[in-house]
């Protein structure tokens, strides 16, 4: 009885890192706010001197997105049955807007994402069978500790290409033209708006997360040993 509390003692450390690990992968590239466009300090400095003359907050929202959704308002009108509106704004993920120029490493991160959440899952997966079930040899053990500690890190890091993407190089919003509006006024109101790079956000942080936890569910596999 010992020896299998031990067993499942010393699987569980490494499966809870894989668990976060595989968590935090997904909050990167499905979550819509992993890098951002933030206005310029002109236009925040204007919104601050209009909000102190008007006694109202004025503020202009960031541009959120990641490899595969980015951050949209949704305004919602709700009538009850005494006649009153009330009007309700939430963020949402939505589909990317058409036409948004992906370049090759934009397309990577988004390919990589992929291939990191089935391979990361199902090794996630062994780990968590394996807590009090034999389905892993010693052999078997060390080859998935060397899967998570060289593949999946290696993997998950490269992810941050996004930095380097027309996604972050370009506002994606760019593409997003209002109908009652030329592609060069809309330019214009952007570039006039927005800073021209994106920033960190907090889907990128989840991601340094996961590529830490993947490396260390490895390297605990490899110091605890196949029990």
């Amino acid at each position: 009885m010992f020896v299998f509390l031990s067993s499942c003692l010393g699987k569980l450390l490494p499966t809870l890192l894989a668990t976060v690990a595989l968590i935090c992968c997904c909050l990167f590239a499905f979550w819509c706010d992993s890098i951002k466009f933030t206005p310029i300090d002109s236009l925040e400095a204007v919104l601050a001197d209009l909000s102190d003359t008007l006694g109202q907050d004025f503020t202009a929202p960031d541009v959120a997105l990641g490899p595969w959704f980015r951050k949209d308002t949704q305004i919602v009108t709700v009538s009850n049955s005494d006649g009153e509106t009330r009007i309700f704004a939430s963020d949402v993920c939505a589909p990317l807007p058409d036409g948004v120029d992906m370049d090759g490493k934009w397309q990577a991160v988004r390919a990589l994402s992929i291939v990191v959440l089935v391979v990361g899952g199902l090794a996630t997966l062994a780990l968590v069978l394996s807590l009090c079930l034999d389905v892993l040899s010693a052999k078997g053990w060390k080859y998935l500790a060397v899967l998570f500690v060289l593949v999946l890190t290696t993997l998950q890091a490269l992810t941050f290409l996004l930095f380097d993407s027309n996604a972050c190089t370009t506002n994606p919003l760019a593409d997003d033209l209002p109908t009652d509006v030329t592609d060069a006024v809309w330019t214009v109101i952007l570039a006039t708006i927005y800073k021209p790079e994106c920033e960190w956000s907090h889907g990128s942080t989840a991601n340094v997360i996961s590529v830490v936890c993947w490396f260390l569910t490895g390297i605990s596999m490899l110091a605890v040993g196949s029990p």
